[in-house]
């Protein structure tokens, strides 16, 4: 039981640092950002030019959309089609499990295509 136990432990540990550490980083808008404000200390940054950097070297630059749905396409939830990329049933039957964790770990469910449910504190001020 021990050697199972240590086993295990093993792994987890081994999935932690070598696929969620570095995935969690290649994937990481907050950690390009924070970057970025190291490499534009001389700069008066704001939001509006932290925005226009990342639209411009992120998203441009560095291609990252491309990038996904390359990665998307090989994990096969997209497929392109005349040039116009389109869901998978597989794709689907993921975004439908991705909406049933964001709603169990209340995590932003805009990222996953929900519309966002207001605090309680906003619904009672709004007027109907």
């Amino acid at each position: 039981a021990t050697i199972v136990a240590a086993g295990a432990l093993s792994l987890s540990f081994n999935i932690c640092f070598l696929i969620v550490l570095p995935v969690t980083l290649d994937r990481s808008i907050s950690v390009f950002m924070l970057a970025q404000i190291e490499q534009h200390q001389d700069e008066a940054l704001d939001s509006r030019r932290i925005t226009e950097i990342f639209v411009r070297k992120y998203v441009g630059d560095m291609r990252q959309m491309d990038r996904r749905i390359a990665e998307q396409t090989a994990s096969g939830n997209i497929v392109t089609v005349d040039g116009h990329v389109r869901l998978t049933d597989q794709g689907h039957r993921f975004l439908a499990l991705s909406r049933t964790l964001a709603r169990l770990f209340g995590t932003d469910p805009r990222f996953v295509g929900l519309a966002p449910t207001a605090p309680p504190d906003a619904l009672a001020a709004s007027p109907h």
